[in-house]
């Protein structure tokens, strides 16, 4: 039986203001159990667990792979990993960790982002590792799909392209697709099919008490709005239902990678294109500031996607070929595959933060000023493979939905997610990236509302800047007191 590598330290739970009720950590037991106590209590819950979950100890060989994450700089220290394999597993979990007051944080993908989840660090805590939950069942004659809780974006996909049927995702294959759709869900589709929220049929949902309740337009509407756009916050989601659509062009997608070469001026042109040219039905753009081999000098790239055959996708994207890239891949892509172009970007490893603005449109001076300031911080050692990320997409169809229908708050604003991400190796590095990222971040933003996506938010942000603010903020607010009023949610972008 492996032991505890791991120190006993004061715990701690999120602090939270909900209904004007102020929840300390001083209100709470402060103490762990010593490390044999802890240990004897997490024996006492395998018994609890099915047959093919599983707990690693730091000791454990499968601790680390299970740990990993896309970004170093959100590793936590756990004292635990419980891989559940069915919904009473976390149900089982979560009564364990909130009776012996022990924080806990579920994963699948492991690419959530936000420095929030420092606060972890330090506390002994679990991680409820979802992965085994991966089932993807698509009914394409009722026109749904069910998605269980460790699913990533590539197994949606697949199960997808093999019933001959279409699911929105992210643009990110190892992304976990549950919470990706929680937070608003961005990615090509949503010229097609609107944001990833609004696929959502039903959810059934684990709360902080260990029990499941189901949401959706007919059971918990409240709770139903909250977890679209919000989600995170309320509770584990066992199982998600969602829209399935007929495929596109018999499943066969375009796409495409254009290279520019790295200037001020060549970025202008690009951006200017892609602003005349406007994002139709079934196109999206995914613009890569990177330093790519052999050369490793800075360009501008291009990751296209069209859901049609080759010939119209050219012609809808025939401005940008006639800037004359210095590359070009191209190809009709399997549906399952549309994604495979990003898989570099989404690696696991390395310090990752990132930096996030959300903008309807941006000046052409301010990128030329942000340009700039890329190029100069992937020039130091160490900081080469940093990148700017801007998300493209048509959002026509997600503006035909009520804003007020949903809790995702950037529905008419923010069509372009504009991110720096300062990739490096040594923690050494972290306050030089931040003044970075930070900078980058105030001058895109200037003086304007800040409107930031959930998914990729740094955590440095306030709660309006990525939940909006006023009477949408405080609904979200009084619905965590009700489902949630501990607090026991509160680990990532919370929203008190």
């Amino acid at each position: 039986m492996a032991t505890l590598n791991t120190t006993t330290n004061d715990i701690a739970v999120p602090t939270a203001k909900l209904q004007g009720v102020h929840i300390s950590e001083s209100e709470l037991p402060l103490s762990l159990p010593s490390t044999e106590d802890l240990h004897t209590k997490l024996t006492t819950l395998l018994p609890q667990l099915s047959e093919k979950a599983s707990i690693n100890l730091p000791s454990d060989d499968e601790f680390k792979q299970n740990t990993a994450r896309w970004s170093d700089t959100t590793f936590t220290s756990p004292t635990a990993v419980v891989n559940v394999a069915s919904e009473s597993d976390i149900c089982a979990v979560v009564k364990f960790a909130t009776s012996h007051n022990i924080p806990f944080l579920a994963q699948s993908g492991c690419h959530g982002l936000s420095s929030s989840l420092q606060k972890l660090s330090g506390k002994p805590h679990i991680i409820i590792n979802l992965r085994l939950m991966n089932e993807v069942k698509v009914d394409l004659p009722s026109g749904t799909a069910t998605i269980s809780a460790g699913a990533i974006t590539k197994e949606v996909l697949d199960a997808a392209h093999a019933a001959s049927a279409h699911i929105f995702t992210g643009v990110c294959n190892t992304v976990g697709i549950i919470p990706a759709l929680l937070g608003g869900g961005m990615g090509n589709q949503i010229s097609l099919y609107g944001l990833g929220v609004d696929q959502i049929l039903s959810a059934r949902l684990v709360t902080a008490k260990g029990e499941v309740v189901i949401a959706s337009d007919k059971e918990n509407q409240d709770l139903f709005w909250g977890i679209r756009g919000a989600g995170h916050n309320f509770g584990i989601v066992s199982e998600l239902k969602v829209k399935a659509y007929e495929q596109e062009n018999g499943g066969v997608h375009w796409t495409g990678t254009l290279g520019f070469p790295g200037s001020k001026e060549m970025l202008t042109r690009v951006t200017s294109t892609i602003k005349e040219m406007r994002i139709g039905k079934g196109m999206g753009v995914f613009m890569i500031w990177a330093r790519p081999p052999p050369a490793f000098g800075p360009m501008v790239v291009l990751n296209l996607w069209y859901s049609g055959p080759s010939s119209s996708a050219e012609a809808a994207y025939k401005p940008l070929f006639d800037l004359e890239p210095v590359m070009q891949i191209c190809a009709p892509t399997p549906y399952a595959h549309i994604n495979d172009c990003n898989d570099a970007v989404c690696a696991k490893g390395l310090r990752k933060p990132s930096y996030c603005v959300g903008l309807n449109e941006s000046e052409l001076g301010d990128l030329e000023k942000v340009w700039e300031q890329w190029v100069e911080w992937s020039a130091r050692e160490g900081a080469g493979q940093s990148v700017v990320l801007t998300e493209c997409y048509g959002f026509e169809k997600a503006r035909e939905v009520e804003d007020e229908s949903t809790a995702y708050a950037w529905r008419g604003t923010g069509v372009y997610n504009r991110l720096t991400i300062p990739i490096y190796e040594k923690e050494e590095m972290d306050a030089e990236a931040r003044a970075y990222g930070t900078k980058f971040r105030d001058t895109l933003q200037g003086d304007g509302p800040r409107r930031v996506y959930t998914n990729f938010a740094n955590g440095d942000e306030e709660p309006s800047s990525l939940y909006g603010g006023g009477e949408r903020l405080e609904r979200l607010r009084k619905l965590k007191g009700k489902w949630d009023p501990h607090g026991v949610f509160g680990w990532f972008n919370p929203i008190c």
